[in-house]
């Protein structure tokens, strides 16, 4: 457990690509031996942290669409318990999707996969919330509204100039 909260807290800190495994060693005070011994790499103890993750969501968050209730109430519920997780020093999971999301490439596989997965994850949900909110099937939410890195062209090559956002991502609009 230690290992894993200082990785969590590390990967959210420094993110993914500039946490080391030495830096692991060092702040959770164990030897290489030992970090070894329960993952081959670094990428499989994120996996683990991930998959935690991945619990979380679906036991806090994402079990809030199967219960009963007006959409409204859901809602309410959803934001009120993100609220609470992220004032708790020890709820690290949505700083550390955020810090996963803009620095990993889903292109690759492994944990990038997965957390652009978890991202789709959140998408549908929020998808599934507005419809049982509407009482209609919704057209995917953000069927013309993707993230893309500052730069780089989407999935079909193309640049796209209409787009908002930090210096890490952009929020873009998809011409239709």
């Amino acid at each position: 457990e230690l290992i894993l909260s200082t990785a969590r807290r590390l990967f959210t800190r420094q993110g993914y690509h500039k946490t080391s495994v030495y830096d692991l060693f060092k702040q959770a005070e164990i030897t290489k031996g030992a970090f070894y011994h329960h993952w081959k790499a670094k990428e499989e103890l994120a996996l683990t942290i991930f998959g935690e993750m991945e619990r979380a969501y679906e036991e806090r968050i994402f079990a809030i669409l199967q219960t009963t209730g007006r959409a409204r109430e859901k809602i309410h519920r959803t934001l009120k318990t993100l609220s609470e997780l992220n004032s708790r020093p020890d709820w690290l999971y949505c700083r550390l999707l955020a810090t996963w999301t803009s620095e990993l490439d889903p292109a690759h596989h492994g944990l990038a996969w997965a957390v652009h997965r978890m991202r789709q994850r959140w998408l549908h949900f929020w998808e599934r919330l507005l419809e049982q909110a509407q009482g209609v099937k919704v057209n995917p939410l953000f069927s013309n509204l993707a993230t893309y890195e500052v730069g780089k062209p989407d999935t079909a090559g193309h640049h796209l100039p209409a787009c908002r956002g930090n210096t890490h991502q952009r929020t873009c609009v998809r011409a239709a």
